[in-house]
């Protein structure tokens, strides 16, 4: 049961990129376009991730290198506007003297992001700086006449200097590249994997023409071997108990379920084991966050059921992004035997086609035997 539920999987994953790619950034107005959304969890989740998936810490590398080469092409604009501010009346000595503080300041950061640099959260938090960089670019020049509209006349091939509109156009997320798309990957923030947009077209609709309801589920859970079934839970064991992030496995064996139990046991001295191997999983998000909210800092949990269907995954998911929301790390697994499907109702959010759909920020695994 578990080989076919792992070819449906891989199935979904593959039928709900190919709609992403066709759809996502077609309205012209993407949300990889309006600022960088992570925040200090989500980068220990991309760390965490460039220590579990093969090539992730090399396309984050490739990828940041091509961003430097065009924040360099918007320095080269300010360069260019520095330039004729000294010969420019209007301009004062104090704001000159800004601008070339903040100049020196998004060169720093240019450097970098060239590499080499540390997989480490600091590491990837110094780079979080930038939309402090250009904030303070822009107010610098917005005490010059011109000093705005000179940005987008001047702007340098490749610059991010464009208006949108009557303002300046925002800067798209420093972890989204155009030709590989999110340099995190499935390592996205919580609040970027769960938002769908609304815009014309819609690539929640686009997704609904193409996938059920139980396929949908599908598509946002990964295939791995029981040996990476486990190491997922050891690596964030070994990063630190910050880096921990809630897991539901499907298909997990007796034998890897009692490693993982093992290694919560001896970094959680207050682990919480609940065995139900006749029952299917079923709580409302409100009844896991009571659970939930019973956690202390040493205190972990582990669940086993026989199934669990997509309308199950969804409640819990609503539950667990709440407190990821809240920058809490949890110790919560659940192991179920098999995927129930066809779900006896899709869950509301998808019924209702709501921006929001949680799944993005939990790790869900079918497990190959």
């Amino acid at each position: 049961m578990t080989d076919a539920l792992a070819g449906r999987t891989r199935e979904a994953i593959a039928a709900a990129q190919v709609v992403v790619q066709e759809v996502c950034g077609s309205c012209g107005n993407s949300c990889c376009h309006q600022g960088t959304m992570m925040g200090t969890h989500d980068l220990r989740r991309l760390v965490k991730g460039m220590v579990i998936e093969p090539g992730r810490e090399a396309t984050l590398r490739e990828g940041l290198q091509e961003r430097a080469r065009e924040l360099r092409a918007d320095l080269a604009t300010l360069q260019t506007i520095a330039r004729l501010m000294e010969a420019s009346p209007s301009s004062t000595p104090e704001g000159r003297r800004q601008l070339a503080v903040i100049m020196a300041d998004w060169e720093e950061f240019c450097e970098l992001i060239e590499g080499p640099w540390q997989p480490t959260t600091e590491t990837l938090q110094r780079m979080l700086r930038f939309a402090g960089i250009r904030a303070l670019a822009l107010r610098a020049l917005a005490g010059t006449p011109g000093g705005h509209a000179a940005l987008s006349t001047l702007a340098k091939p490749g610059s991010s200097f464009k208006f949108r509109g009557r303002r300046l156009a925002p800067p798209r997320c420093l972890f989204h590249d155009l030709s590989r798309g999110c340099l995190a990957g499935r390592w996205k923030p919580g609040k970027c994997a769960n938002f769908f947009c609304a815009g014309d077209p819609n690539v929640l609709r686009e997704l609904r023409k193409t996938l059920s309801f139980d396929d949908f589920v599908l598509s946002s859970a990964d295939v791995v071997t029981s040996e990476q079934a486990v190491r997922t839970v050891q690596i964030e064991l070994e990063l630190g108990l910050e880096f921990v992030e809630p897991k539901v496995f499907i298909g997990l064996g007796d034998a890897e379920r009692e490693t993982i139990l093992a290694s919560l046991r001896a970094s959680y001295p207050d682990l919480e084991v609940i065995v139900q191997p006749e029952q299917r999983y079923m709580q409302s998000s409100m009844e896991l966050e009571v659970r939930l909210r019973g956690l202390g800092s040493d205190g972990a949990l582990l669940l086993q059921y026989a199934g669990i269907d997509g309308a199950a995954l969804y409640e819990l998911a609503i539950a667990l992004d709440r407190h990821r929301g809240a920058g809490e790390a949890i110790a919560f697994v659940l192991s179920v035997e098999d995927f129930v499907a066809p779900s006896a109702l899709p869950h509301p959010l998808w019924a209702d086609e709501e921006m929001s759909q949680p799944l993005g920020s939990i790790d869900i695994y079918v497990v190959e035997p």
